[in-house]
């Protein structure tokens, strides 16, 4: 819709007219409508006030002159009413509206390079919020070839020859309509150096997925890409192969997001269609009361069930909720641990307050236990 109604190249259809049209007649209800919608995505993931703030910083730089103190103000105040309730939670949480979970981070826990800083409360909790997983710069390179390159290489390339090909045109023709281009590298810059040196697996398949988390972490870089690939294809002299490329991006993105991967959309749906399954098997076997102790699996049962996650780095505090729940509600646990693992916890750890495991009947590749107490 920009496109058609501006009658430029994607870029400045983004970076040019636009935003000066909402400077100056674009209305405060628009204007409060979107601050609105910033605000409320604001709640849903924090995190990402940095990059948000310094692109809307960096688009008032460039027009100023065209907007108002007053429209400045009731867009920030449009955003502090949609966060209003996360300032409730935090104060109800914290006892103060600006701490939150990543503001009570343990000294400990900051990386080892910010040691300099521990004496001070202060930066210790700034560095923890602005660089929470320190700066390694080997694993910040591998993990932007593995997930920002070579996961999504026919997007990427597109996406790196068409900014190349619109820097180089900026530069020849000398125009100030690059914004948009200036936010996109701010945005990355901010989304490669907060993420990029953490080093995880949240998901139990083996090499990259498209459910990775640095997948959805860097999502908005590759909204932003995408005006630059089409500015790519649209270089393309040949009609016939300009078309050959769409319909070849289209093919591979739609075989990723549908079919190639294990975390496809047909490869869920399958996975959602066995875990009803479980699920009602587990349901069936348990009481509405009972208290279910899991690793993985607590979407399947709550709210169904209560559940409790089975923290395998502090077994000693999960072994004394469990004693403590034994005569108070049926307790079970669903578990891809062996029966010999089973046995173990048994006789090590829960043997001293007089309970066991038992039962390990097989649901969906897992084993459902119930808790018992021990015959004297």
């Amino acid at each position: 819709t920009t496109y058609a109604a501006y009658g430029r190249h994607p870029v400045t259809a983004f970076c040019g007219t636009p935003p000066l049209a909402v400077a100056n007649g674009g209305g405060n209800l628009q204007l409060t409508t979107g601050s609105l919608v910033i605000g409320f995505a604001l709640t849903v993931r924090t995190a990402e006030v940095g990059w948000m703030f310094g692109g809307a910083l960096l688009v008032w730089c460039f027009y100023r002159r065209e907007s108002s103190w007053s429209r400045v103000a009731l867009s920030i105040c449009a955003v502090l009413v949609a966060f209003f309730p996360i300032f409730l939670h935090n104060t109800s949480l914290y006892g103060n509206p600006f701490y939150n979970g990543y503001a009570q981070i343990d000294s400990d826990a900051l990386p080892a390079a910010f040691a300099w800083h521990l004496e001070s409360r202060f930066f210790s909790t700034i560095l923890s919020l602005l660089l929470p997983f320190g700066i390694k710069p080997l694993v910040l390179l591998g993990n932007i070839y593995t997930y920002g390159v070579w996961f999504f290489w026919w997007m990427a390339v597109p996406t790196i020859l068409g900014l190349v090909l619109y820097v180089r045109a900026f530069w020849r023709s000398r125009e100030p309509k690059f914004v948009f281009t200036l936010c996109l590298l701010l945005t990355a810059t901010w989304l490669f150096v907060y993420y990029g040196s953490w080093e995880f697996r949240d998901t139990t398949l083996a090499g990259s997925t498209i459910g990775t988390s640095y997948v959805r972490y860097w999502l908005p870089l590759f909204i932003f890409g995408i005006p630059y690939a089409a500015y790519a294809l649209q270089s393309l002299q040949n009609r016939m192969m300009r078309r050959g490329v769409f319909v070849m991006l289209f093919l591979l993105s739609f075989s990723v997001v549908f079919f190639q991967t294990p975390e496809s959309l047909v490869s869920l749906y399958r996975t959602a269609h066995a875990n009803r399954a479980v699920t009602q098997a587990v349901l069936q076997k348990t009481d509405v009361t009972a208290v279910i102790l899991t690793e993985r699996s607590d979407k399947l049962f709550f709210p169904d069930r209560r559940v409790i996650f089975n923290d395998l780095l502090d077994q000693k505090k999960i072994d004394r909720v469990v004693a403590f729940l034994a005569d108070r509600v049926p307790m079970y646990y669903f578990t891809e641990l062996q029966e010999h693992d089973i046995d173990f916890m048994n006789e090590h750890r829960l043997a001293q307050y007089g309970v066991k495991w038992s039962g390990g009947g097989e649901i969906g590749g897992q084993r459902l236990y119930q808790l018992e107490k021990i015959s004297n």
